[in-house]
């Protein structure tokens, strides 16, 4: 009886010996295999990150570029449009000085015509069948520059005593020299002084003009 309690005693040891052993193996072999699949994962999972933040970063920078070129096109295209501004306004601007400028050019021209008085000014205008014949002897005759070009000498009359033509004296000096020409009294302006009695003759003539016409000889 006790080498039977004894022998089974042995077989209790022997088998709970065994059973730590084997229960030992089986966590030995499970911890690493764990531990690998975790590590396996974890480096899966870095993987992963590091592709999704290339890809993002790869996308990003192609964005960025096109941006700032936007940018910068719309920063060129404001400048030439501020230039073109610019250049208009001083076209504008050198447009209005140089019409300023004719206008006071102009005004000083008129000034200057007023402030030279004709001769004929102060003079009213007469009708021509008015006027008579000892009126128009020795009256002074002007040209179309207002310059006093000779004066009437005689007078040509018709047969019912109508002024026809007109002698003036032109040319000459201090009497000497002077040309007379017959000049139709249809082409004379009478003029008298507005507050006297002086007339005076205008033609639409010149001295040279009136010296290149022919000679007038008084019938016999």
């Amino acid at each position: 009886m006790k080498k039977f309690l004894a022998t089974t005693a042995i077989a209790l040891v022997v088998s709970n010996g065994a059973f730590a052993a084997s229960h030992e193996t089986e966590t030995d072999t499970m911890e690493p295999a764990a531990e690998g699949t975790m590590n396996d994962e974890m480096q899966s999972g870095d993987t992963m990150m590091d592709t999704d933040s290339t890809t993002e970063m790869d996308t990003a920078e192609p964005v960025e570029d096109a941006a700032e070129e936007t940018m910068d096109a719309a920063d060129e295209t404001m400048d030439a449009a501020g230039e073109t501004m610019d250049e208009t306004m001083d076209e504008a601007e050198q447009t209005m000085e140089d019409t300023a400028d004719n206008v006071d050019a102009t005004m000083e021209e008129t000034a200057d015509d007023m402030t030279a008085m004709s001769p004929l000014d102060g003079y009213t205008q007469l009708m021509n069948a008015d006027v008579t014949a000892e009126q128009l002897t020795d009256a002074a005759v002007f040209g179309t520059n207002d310059e006093e070009i000779g004066e009437i000498s005689d007078l040509i009359l018709s047969d019912d005593g109508m002024i026809q033509q007109v002698i003036i004296e032109v040319g000459g000096f201090l009497g000497l020299g002077e040309k007379a020409v017959a000049v139709d009294f249809a082409d004379v302006t009478i003029m008298q002084e507005t507050d006297g009695d002086d007339i005076r003759a205008s033609i639409p003539q010149t001295e040279e003009q009136l010296e290149e016409l022919p000679e007038y000889e008084a019938e016999m």
